[in-house]
């Protein structure tokens, strides 16, 4: 009953935390997009956060974020753009993600003008998605094997002992799987594999922070 009750929490979590990790990775189109944007419109960051959301097509999740926010600046007291920007971090909670929305807040309530900020910031993100492209190709390997090498191997050792040690397909599905010690260990080794799975797939969906 209790894991039944955490189970909607737990699904809406993951879901958060795949929206959050999808945008992440589209921080480079984002704050590009919106430095263009932001200079074309003469510095006026309310025009360009709506005109980023209209043209950010390669970039869903943060084309939605930036929907939102610029439907609330139209709406909204120079007294509520800080609740909206808070909404906007949240919605990716990066550090860039930080860093960017301060930059807009002080744009939208200041008039400052934050060309060079968005730069660097730009091009600070550039940077972490090679590294963070690096480290993916790095782990890359570890993550084929255990995939594709853990299956194969068992699948390996049923045609060694059906071909060295001379068992029929059906002694070998009987002492795998009708008697109490293989039926034992096939279940931990599966056990194993999966939660061995899992945690590669959690471990590897990381957000793309600075």
């Amino acid at each position: 009953s209790f894991c039944g009750g955490l189970l909607p929490y737990t699904l809406l979590r993951l879901r958060l935390q795949k929206i959050r990790v999808e945008s992440s990775r589209e921080g480079e189109i984002l704050i590009t997009e919106l430095l263009e944007n932001y200079k074309i419109k003469y510095c006026n960051m309310q025009q360009a956060i709506e005109a980023t959301a209209a043209s950010i097509e390669e970039a869903p999740n943060s084309r939605r974020i930036l929907f939102n926010l610029a439907r609330g600046l139209n709406t909204a007291e120079k007294s509520r753009i800080g609740s909206l920007l808070k909404e906007f971090r949240l919605s990716i909670n990066t550090s860039w993600g930080n860093i960017l929305a301060s930059n807009m807040g002080f744009a939208l309530t200041s008039g400052v003008e934050v060309t060079e900020a968005l730069t660097d910031l730009a091009d600070t993100v550039k940077r972490a998605r090679r590294v963070n492209e690096f480290a993916r190709r790095e782990n890359n390997e570890a993550a084929m094997i255990l995939k594709y090498l853990a299956p194969a191997a068992y699948f390996f050792t049923v045609a060694g002992a059906i071909k060295f040690f001379g068992l029929s397909p059906e002694k070998f599905f009987y002492y795998q799987f009708r008697t109490e010690a293989g039926l034992t260990w096939f279940t931990i080794s599966l056990i194993i594999y999966v939660a061995g799975v899992m945690l590669n797939a959690c471990l590897s969906s990381t957000k793309l922070d600075l």
